[in-house]
């Protein structure tokens, strides 16, 4: 095989191996690329299971209320017939099961999602050309590549209350998410808000759980995950040199490939805001860092959320405010 067909035979193989590993990249990286499970479905499945959660700490309550009998009974009937939750009402039971009820269903969750997606697509090759002269086998390398890397960060605020997360997310919403744990790609199953609201309606109302003054009692969770995908591949072509003639003693192609995707997300909870602090404004919040939509509650839970984030996110950066 003489240099020409070598290096013809090289480059066909060249071409093959780069169109195989080329075809899982992406131009703008999104959680679509290694999943097929778009940002509105993460979002959906995040707060599936927060609706999830909710209702079942509302289950559990009721059916661990003494002398109220409507309460254990549409405890079962909330479990067994889910299609009840449209029709929710804390009318349904007797006054001191309503006032607390009532204390919670105002109350509200936020979500800041943070999805930062980084692809690396590296090809490198070297190629030895042979010579012979008279006193030996002459070679030089000849090298070469191509390196690239995307990187897209995605961020966005989303707020609910509960009552909205229990009576307005039907089963046809949920009906794909929050069912299982996903260890390869986290953000695509359980996250485990359900320990989280467990825990902050628990610290409200046998911990003496707080707000800042004139605001109400709040809690924020910081949940990062990263999933590393690493691709390599090292094709290698290796041809005996012809006497007295330029040929290919071997060629290589290296291909790394990879894909990281760190997907941070910060959920903020909050009571309902007492009418006082609503009536003097206190309530409203600073919104630095997020802007978010809502009632009180739910700014209150926001605000949280951006407390988790300047606390430590951001510890250790430089921070600009400009004045609005």
């Amino acid at each position: 095989m003489d240099g020409a067909s070598a290096m013809s035979n090289l480059l066909r193989v060249a071409a093959i191996t780069i169109a195989v590993c080329v075809t899982g990249c992406a131009i703008h990286p999104i959680p679509d690329d290694v999943t097929g499970i778009s940002t509105y479905d993460i979002v959906r499945n995040v707060r599936c299971e927060a609706r999830d959660a909710i209702r079942e700490k509302i289950i559990l309550f009721l059916g661990q209320v003494g002398g109220d009998p409507s309460a254990t009974k549409y405890a079962d009937l909330l479990r067994s017939n889910p299609d009840l939750w449209a029709k929710f009402s804390d009318l349904w039971f007797s006054k001191p099961v309503t006032a607390m009820l009532q204390r919670y269903e105002g109350s509200a969750i936020a979500y800041n999602f943070a999805l930062d997606m980084t692809e690396v697509n590296n090809f490198d090759s070297t190629i030895d050309i042979a010579s012979t002269f008279s006193r030996g086998v002459f070679t030089s390398p000849i090298t070469g590549g191509v390196d690239r890397s995307r990187e897209n960060a995605r961020t966005f605020t989303i707020t609910d209350t509960w009552i909205h997360l229990i009576t307005a997310l039907d089963a046809k919403y949920c009906e794909k998410f929050a069912h299982v744990k996903n260890y390869m790609y986290p953000i695509t199953g359980k996250i485990g808000i359900d320990e989280m609201i467990d825990t902050f309606v628990d610290l409200s109302l046998f911990a003496n759980l707080s707000g800042a003054s004139g605001k109400p009692p709040t809690m924020a969770d910081d949940i990062t995950f990263t999933t590393l995908l690493a691709f390599g591949a090292t094709p290698k072509l290796v041809f005996a040199p012809l006497p007295k003639s330029l040929s290919v003693v071997d060629a290589n192609l290296a291909a790394v490939l990879s894909r990281k995707d760190k997907h941070e997300v910060t959920v903020g909870l909050s009571t309902p805001v007492p009418p006082s602090a609503t009536a003097n404004g206190k309530s409203k919040p600073n919104q630095l860092l997020l802007t978010a939509s809502g009632g009180p509650a739910a700014q209150a839970a926001a605000q949280a959320v951006e407390q988790s984030i300047m606390r430590f996110q951001l510890q250790g950066k430089s921070l600009i405010v400009i004045p609005q």
